[in-house]
């Protein structure tokens, strides 16, 4: 049998709408060690932790193809491309084609910014940055 500790109101059940006094309902979050198994928390919002606030292009990344388009073996040769800069903004394509792209970057700081590849992004190389906000 589970051991439940709980803070604050919660639900008579869990997974329903869980309605606020004010109108609406909660945001609900699991947040568990090991995904939907073992120990876990069942959260409940007053604002989404998806919630955000902006979006804005941070960087657009230029895509040349190869002119050789011989099919044959190739060293990509990623120990001499430049070391450092950001996961996100400093990404150089490898490998991509109309439907997917493979990027490469060896970070050397932490991003200030959350990221999400916008609708499009391996097409357009469009970054969505957005800051989110806090429950």
């Amino acid at each position: 049998m589970p051991i439940y500790h709980t803070l604050g109101k919660i639900p008579r059940k869990r997974h329903i709408a869980f309605k606020k006094p004010g109108g609406g309902i909660y945001a609900e979050e699991l947040v568990g060690h090991e995904g939907f198994t073992g120990t876990s928390a069942l959260m409940y919002h007053i604002h989404p932790p998806t919630t955000v606030k902006s979006v804005r292009r941070v960087s657009e990344i230029k895509y040349e193809a190869d002119p050789d388009q011989t099919l044959h073996h190739r060293h990509f040769l990623t120990s001499r491309v430049k070391k450092g800069g950001s996961a996100t903004l400093d990404r150089i394509p490898l490998l991509f084609n109309q439907d997917i792209a493979m990027l490469y970057v060896e970070p050397d700081e932490n991003d200030e910014h959350f990221y999400r590849n916008a609708p499009g992004g391996a097409q357009g190389g469009l970054l969505a940055s957005g800051t989110a906000a806090s429950s």
